[in-house]
């Protein structure tokens, strides 16, 4: 099997793209959502041991795992917004090339853009507080 020609596209049902992306949404929904709310109520207060102590390894110890945490949530975080961005370029592509002669003119550029904007719209909901929750509805 050698590389494809250029032009020589891929097999895609827009129906199929549509399913994936709901389909995407929900397992989000269920697994990044139960976990991302776990995560953030666990981890985000920091951790309450060696408050007392005087050992300044204990306290380095404490710092090292609070900074562990806070990356281990901004990763989760991250992983659901371009989870949803995924799922919502996903569904921006079946639209936007729902019939069979636009989706055949479609170019590769075309979807990277596509998921470019689905993944800054996520990132701009996200600083304005209204970032979607995995799996809900966009």
């Amino acid at each position: 099997m050698g590389i494809p020609s250029e032009g020589s596209g891929i097999e895609v049902s827009i129906d199929g793209l549509r399913d994936l992306a709901n389909q995407m949404k929900v397992e989000s929904g269920k697994t990044l959502g139960d976990v991302h709310e776990q995560a953030n109520g666990a981890l985000s207060g920091g951790t309450p041991f060696g408050a007392a102590s005087a050992s300044g390894y204990v306290h380095a110890a404490k710092h090292r795992y609070d900074l562990t945490a806070q990356r281990a949530i901004a990763t989760l975080n991250e992983y659901a917004t371009q989870a949803v961005a995924l799922a919502n370029a996903a569904l921006a592509i079946a639209n936007k090339y729902g019939d069979s002669d636009a989706f055949a003119k479609a170019q590769v550029s075309d979807v990277q853009r596509e998921i470019a904007a689905a993944l800054a719209a996520e990132r701009a909901r996200q600083q304005n507080g209204t970032a979607t929750t995995p799996g809900e509805a966009v």
